[in-house]
């Protein structure tokens, strides 16, 4: 999946199941389309529902919870399909 790809590569993480987190993805519009607490590589550009989101920019929240205080990583995703 490319989406994770983008967040191990952002954040430095080899690994993702050992630490607990959460990923938020919101539109452009501010709407918060997704959101996986213990995200596990599963997101596929889809909705909460699992419908397809339409091609866009994208923004993402990932929340790590590896110390006392969470960490908090953002960025944009494009979906062009």
């Amino acid at each position: 999946m490319f989406w994770l790809l983008l967040l191990i590569t952002f954040c430095g993480f080899k690994g993702i199941d050992d630490i607990s987190n959460e990923l938020i993805i919101i539109n452009s519009g501010g709407n918060e389309v997704y959101r996986q607490k213990n995200y596990q590589n599963d997101w596929d550009g889809t909705y909460k529902t699992g419908e397809e989101l339409p091609d866009g920019t994208y923004y993402y929240i990932f929340y790590i919870y590896d110390t006392d205080k969470p960490r908090e990583e953002s960025g944009f995703v494009v979906i062009k399909r």
